[in-house]
Protein backbone atom coordinates (compact mmCIF):
# COMPACT_ATOMS: atom_id res chain seq x y z
CA UNK A 1 0.00 0.00 0.00
CA UNK A 2 2.71 2.45 1.02
CA UNK A 3 4.66 1.52 -2.10
CA UNK A 4 1.66 2.38 -4.32
CA UNK A 5 1.29 5.77 -2.67
CA UNK A 6 4.97 6.58 -3.22
CA UNK A 7 4.77 5.45 -6.86
CA UNK A 8 1.66 7.57 -7.51
CA UNK A 9 3.29 10.62 -5.93
CA UNK A 10 6.43 10.16 -8.06
CA UNK A 11 4.32 9.63 -11.18
CA UNK A 12 2.36 12.83 -10.59
CA UNK A 13 5.38 15.09 -9.97
CA UNK A 14 5.87 15.95 -13.67
CA UNK A 15 2.25 17.15 -13.79
CA UNK A 16 2.79 19.49 -10.86
CA UNK A 17 5.88 21.08 -12.40
CA UNK A 18 4.37 21.34 -15.88
CA UNK A 19 1.57 23.66 -14.72
CA UNK A 20 1.97 27.36 -15.37
CA UNK A 21 -0.04 30.44 -14.65
CA UNK A 22 -2.81 31.05 -17.20
CA UNK A 23 -2.16 33.62 -19.91
CA UNK A 24 -5.32 35.54 -19.02
CA UNK A 25 -7.69 36.02 -16.13
CA UNK A 26 -11.22 37.37 -15.98
CA UNK A 27 -13.01 39.08 -13.13
CA UNK A 28 -16.74 39.79 -13.17
CA UNK A 29 -18.96 41.68 -10.74
CA UNK A 30 -22.72 41.33 -10.94
CA UNK A 31 -24.76 44.52 -10.65
CA UNK A 32 -26.32 43.39 -7.38
CA UNK A 33 -22.79 43.00 -5.96
CA UNK A 34 -21.67 46.54 -6.79
CA UNK A 35 -20.68 48.53 -3.71
CA UNK A 36 -22.92 51.05 -1.94
CA UNK A 37 -21.92 53.82 -4.36
CA UNK A 38 -22.76 51.62 -7.37
CA UNK A 39 -19.10 50.93 -8.27
CA UNK A 40 -17.93 47.58 -9.56
CA UNK A 41 -14.62 46.95 -7.75
CA UNK A 42 -11.75 44.76 -8.92
CA UNK A 43 -8.38 43.95 -7.39
CA UNK A 44 -5.74 43.24 -10.02
CA UNK A 45 -2.18 42.07 -9.39
CA UNK A 46 0.48 43.54 -11.66
CA UNK A 47 3.86 41.90 -10.93
CA UNK A 48 7.02 43.80 -11.77
CA UNK A 49 8.10 43.58 -15.39
CA UNK A 50 4.88 42.02 -16.70
CA UNK A 51 2.83 43.59 -19.47
CA UNK A 52 -0.93 43.18 -19.98
CA UNK A 53 -3.74 43.95 -22.39
CA UNK A 54 -7.04 44.76 -20.66
CA UNK A 55 -10.55 44.36 -22.07
CA UNK A 56 -13.79 45.54 -20.48
CA UNK A 57 -17.04 43.69 -20.99
CA UNK A 58 -20.61 44.49 -20.10
CA UNK A 59 -23.43 41.92 -19.97
CA UNK A 60 -26.99 43.11 -20.58
CA UNK A 61 -30.42 41.55 -20.38
CA UNK A 62 -32.00 43.45 -23.24
CA UNK A 63 -33.72 42.27 -26.36
CA UNK A 64 -33.07 43.28 -29.94
CA UNK A 65 -35.56 46.16 -29.83
CA UNK A 66 -33.98 47.71 -26.75
CA UNK A 67 -30.45 47.08 -28.05
CA UNK A 68 -31.34 48.96 -31.24
CA UNK A 69 -31.44 52.08 -29.01
CA UNK A 70 -28.01 51.31 -27.54
CA UNK A 71 -25.30 53.57 -28.95
CA UNK A 72 -22.90 52.69 -26.15
CA UNK A 73 -22.29 53.14 -22.46
CA UNK A 74 -19.97 55.46 -20.58
CA UNK A 75 -17.80 53.94 -17.88
CA UNK A 76 -15.92 55.92 -15.22
CA UNK A 77 -12.69 54.19 -14.23
CA UNK A 78 -10.91 54.95 -10.97
CA UNK A 79 -7.54 53.28 -10.41
CA UNK A 80 -5.94 53.16 -6.97
CA UNK A 81 -2.27 52.23 -6.67
CA UNK A 82 -0.84 50.02 -3.92
CA UNK A 83 0.35 53.29 -2.33
CA UNK A 84 -3.12 54.88 -2.38
CA UNK A 85 -2.64 57.25 -5.32
CA UNK A 86 -5.75 57.64 -7.49
CA UNK A 87 -6.14 58.11 -11.24
CA UNK A 88 -9.42 58.48 -13.10
CA UNK A 89 -10.63 58.46 -16.69
CA UNK A 90 -13.77 58.13 -18.75
CA UNK A 91 -14.20 55.25 -21.19
CA UNK A 92 -16.93 54.71 -23.79
CA UNK A 93 -17.94 51.21 -24.91
CA UNK A 94 -19.86 51.47 -28.17
CA UNK A 95 -22.31 49.07 -29.79
CA UNK A 96 -19.69 48.13 -32.41
CA UNK A 97 -18.09 45.96 -29.72
CA UNK A 98 -21.05 43.56 -29.62
CA UNK A 99 -19.37 40.22 -28.92
CA UNK A 100 -22.20 37.83 -28.24
CA UNK A 101 -25.92 38.04 -28.14
CA UNK A 102 -29.19 36.26 -28.29
CA UNK A 103 -32.63 37.74 -28.71
CA UNK A 104 -32.75 38.42 -24.95
CA UNK A 105 -29.17 39.13 -23.90
CA UNK A 106 -26.12 40.95 -25.20
CA UNK A 107 -22.44 41.22 -24.31
CA UNK A 108 -20.14 44.00 -25.48
CA UNK A 109 -16.38 43.54 -25.13
CA UNK A 110 -14.07 46.47 -25.79
CA UNK A 111 -10.29 46.80 -25.68
CA UNK A 112 -9.38 49.06 -22.76
CA UNK A 113 -5.57 49.19 -22.42
CA UNK A 114 -2.76 47.64 -24.47
CA UNK A 115 0.80 46.99 -23.30
CA UNK A 116 -0.02 48.06 -19.75
CA UNK A 117 2.76 47.81 -17.17
CA UNK A 118 1.93 49.29 -13.78
CA UNK A 119 4.31 51.39 -11.72
CA UNK A 120 4.53 50.65 -8.90
CA UNK A 121 3.94 46.92 -9.32
CA UNK A 122 1.56 45.18 -6.94
CA UNK A 123 -2.15 45.00 -6.26
CA UNK A 124 -4.14 47.81 -7.85
CA UNK A 125 -7.84 48.48 -7.30
CA UNK A 126 -10.02 49.37 -10.25
CA UNK A 127 -13.51 50.77 -9.62
CA UNK A 128 -15.84 51.02 -12.61
CA UNK A 129 -19.08 53.02 -12.51
CA UNK A 130 -21.88 53.52 -15.01
CA UNK A 131 -24.90 55.77 -15.20
CA UNK A 132 -27.72 54.19 -13.16
CA UNK A 133 -30.28 55.07 -15.81
CA UNK A 134 -28.27 53.23 -18.48
CA UNK A 135 -27.93 50.22 -16.16
CA UNK A 136 -31.71 50.06 -15.77
CA UNK A 137 -32.57 50.89 -19.40
CA UNK A 138 -30.35 48.20 -20.90
CA UNK A 139 -30.59 45.68 -18.06
CA UNK A 140 -26.89 45.65 -17.23
CA UNK A 141 -26.31 42.49 -15.23
CA UNK A 142 -22.64 43.18 -14.55
CA UNK A 143 -19.28 44.29 -15.81
CA UNK A 144 -16.02 42.42 -16.12
CA UNK A 145 -12.38 42.84 -16.96
CA UNK A 146 -10.09 40.46 -18.81
CA UNK A 147 -6.32 40.78 -18.24
CA UNK A 148 -4.14 39.03 -20.81
CA UNK A 149 -0.45 38.67 -20.02
CA UNK A 150 1.86 39.30 -22.96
Amino acid sequence: MFRRIILSVIASLPLVFSCSRPQSSEHFVRTENADESGAYRFTLDFPEGEVYDLDLYVNMDCGNLKFAQFSGIGVSALWESPEGEKYSEEVFIGREYLDAGSFYGKRVVAPYREDLSMDPPGEWTLSLSMDKEAIETFGVTGIGIRATRK
